[in-house]
């Protein structure tokens, strides 16, 4: 029998004293290594099943679609890397498939540990509080959690009991915008994005949930609420280790799609055209000097290019969110190393894009891209160092001159 089902037969018996006596016969370390947790189909609520029709939840609201905003239903470019590359099947045949956005109320749920994982009284994990179909976020997350909340997260998922208010607190209608995903990409593309659903569900039912926020949120979230007319008011920050709310106002996790993109588009670039702005430069190289991870090791040699096509060094992080849009909606030409800077590629129309990778490829802005409809120009770096996924990168400049001759004048 493994560990989980000793725990949960004990806790059943006796409780999380029970558990307790369990954990300290086999070593207390054992209650919270739970590295090797799996979670059961059948306690996992999942977005299609909801709009399948196969579950309990038979009232939701499909957001309507825009025919002209239809995804791209294969890559423009079969593989953005040259074949000699080993990333050779990196984006090959790349296939865009999106479910229907929608959003549905359920009540009587605890958004439970660091991450806000949404479970029912019966113990039925949320899909859609914590992650997009076919990511693995749910088992990290109820480790997480575990990890720093044993017997709560027990106690959530194994019975319908509910701790005192020291340990969480309640909240009767709510739409959580929390989770631990929250840097400025997955801010802007993961929970910004709900308000679009949020707004749909008003229309339908003259209901104004809550927000739930991290708690002592930085200014880009304090920002974009703002720019969307959000008050403090209508904000709830999380500051325990649970929250009970007894309707939650569920979107579905939101994916990068041309609706979601147009719509953040239109409402916070509008927001910003009230004040007109100074000339801004076309072409912008993302520095990430600043940041710990991803930097470019030969900035130096690269800048001198890049002054030579007409790029002007920026750090995104130094500059308000309004300062950033309007930035970015008068450029036509971004470069910089993968990082969320890249997101805001958002607010342009018909950009160029050249992401530059170490190592380790990752598609999000590739996709953001093509689903914006603007041209991706990957370029491949060299990790400084092996084997480490946020390494620093060194730049082929020659190359990298060649890419941009044969792509935009000096």
């Amino acid at each position: 029998m493994s560990f989980i089902s000793k725990s949960k037969r004990a806790y059943n018996r006796g409780g999380a004293k029970e558990v307790f006596r369990g954990a300290s016969r086999l070593g207390l370390n054992k209650l919270v290594d739970l590295k090797g947790i799996s979670i059961d189909d059948d306690k996992v609520l999942r977005s299609e099943e909801i709009l399948e029709g196969t579950t309990d939840v038979s009232d939701h609201h499909k957001l309507p679609t825009n025919e002209h905003l239809s995804p791209l239903q294969q890559s423009e470019s079969r593989n953005p890397f040259d074949e000699t590359k080993n990333e050779a099947e990196f984006l090959q045949s790349y296939q865009y498939s999106y479910r229907p956005d929608f959003v549905y109320e359920i009540e009587n749920v605890r958004l439970l540990g660091p991450k806000g994982i949404g479970i029912t009284r019966d113990g039925i994990i949320l899909e859609d509080s914590i992650t997009m179909p076919g990511q693995g976020r749910i088992e990290s997350s109820i480790q997480a959690s575990y990890a720093r909340y044993p017997l709560l997260t027990m106690e959530t998922i194994y019975t319908s009991r509910r701790s005192s208010d020291r340990t969480s607190q309640t909240i009767d209608c709510a739409c959580s915008l929390f989770s631990g995903w929250s840097n400025y990409y997955h801010w802007i593309l993961e929970h910004l994005s709900k308000l679009r659903a949020i707004e749909y569900y008003r229309k339908k039912t003259n209901l104004q949930p809550t927000f739930i926020i991290p708690s002592d949120p930085p200014s880009y979230i304090q920002e974009t609420l703002e720019l969307l007319d959000v008050k403090p008011s209508d904000c709830f920050e999380w500051k325990s280790p649970a929250i009970d709310v007894r309707t939650l106002v569920l979107p579905s996790y939101p994916e990068a799609n041309p609706e979601n993109l147009h719509w953040l588009r239109t409402k916070l670039r509008d927001s910003t055209q009230k004040n007109k702005s100074e000339k801004t430069p076309k072409r912008i190289y993302i520095s990430r000097k600043k940041a710990p991870k991803r930097r470019i090791e030969n900035e130096k040699q690269l800048l001198n290019l890049l002054s030579d096509f007409g790029f002007e060094r920026v750090y995104a992080e130094d500059l308000s969110v309004q300062n950033q849009i309007k930035l970015f909606s008068n450029a036509n030409k971004i470069i910089g190393p993968h990082g969320a800077g890249l997101t805001n590629m958002i607010w342009g129309d018909e950009m160029t894009i050249f992401e530059i990778h170490n190592d380790y490829v990752r598609d999000h802005y590739y996709v953001l891209a093509n689903n914006l409809g603007h041209e991706y120009i990957p370029i491949q770096g060299d990790s400084t160092q092996a084997n480490q996924v946020n390494s620093n990168i060194i730049v082929d400049i020659e190359q990298l001159e060649a890419t941009m001759a044969d792509t935009i004048s000096r």
